[in-house]
């Protein structure tokens, strides 16, 4: 099985609005999973296997990239693989990702400004986000997830 690429710092903060929002279903009997896009388009599909650090997911950072989405992260957030963080996740609920992103055609620095924004607008400082997402991506490259073919 081949390890996945690195996600963009953003996506763990996607992920975890999809958690916060409750946009995350979890099977843990057959091990699959369903996350809904920001403005519910959407419905992806995530397969796991924890005992061999392997996921996968339908979405197009991992179909098309071969990065792990903010799907799969927010599946491996509930099932406490990776953490949480509350008060950063009440910050940026209710966030249009879909919208913000493509109106900036996935500029994700430009993303990330207007999501600094509105958790500021919360209590939750930008260093706060940043902290968050480099403690994520430091364990998701620690774990080196493999993807399920």
């Amino acid at each position: 099985m081949e390890s996945w690429k690195m996600p963009d710092k953003i996506k763990v903060l996607e992920a975890l609005g999809a958690v916060a929002d409750g946009r995350v279903e979890v099977d843990e009997k057959n091990q699959t999973a369903t996350c809904k896009s920001s403005d519910l388009s959407k419905q992806y599909t995530i397969k796991y296997d924890l005992k061999h650090n392997a996921i996968t997911s339908n979405d197009n950072s991992a179909r098309w990239q071969g990065r792990l989405g903010y799907p799969a992260i927010a599946v491996l957030m509930v099932l406490e693989e990776l953490p949480r963080d509350d008060k950063v996740g009440q910050a940026i609920t209710g966030i249009p990702w879909k919208e913000i992103n493509e109106k900036f055609k996935n500029d994700y620095q430009k993303t990330l400004m207007v999501v600094n924004e509105i958790a500021k607008g919360k209590g939750v400082k930008e260093v706060e986000l940043s902290e968050y997402m480099e403690r994520v991506l430091g364990l998701v490259d620690k774990k080196e997830y493999r993807r399920i073919s």
